[in-house]
């Protein structure tokens, strides 16, 4: 479907993005990684199991997510 290729050439392009971020000096900073830890938890947390099994969320997964979501709003500014 044309939504889960726009999904997955999203993400392609995010990772895309974080391979070349140091070519223009873009970085997470500690404090950034913090908040992103900090705010994936409360993400979790507000959710119940059954919604986050359904989208596949860990602490782990929408970390990464939202670390590559960061890394592109950082590289498009």
């Amino acid at each position: 479907s044309s939504t889960k290729e726009g999904a997955i050439d999203t993400i392609e392009t995010m990772y895309l993005l974080q391979e070349h971020m140091g070519d223009y000096n873009v970085s997470l900073s500690d404090e950034e990684i913090k908040k992103i830890s900090e705010s994936t938890a409360a993400f979790l947390e507000a959710n119940d199991k059954k919604t986050l099994k359904a989208m596949s969320a860990t602490q782990e997964t929408v970390e990464e997510f939202m670390k590559l979501y960061t890394i592109q709003k950082k590289m498009y500014d």
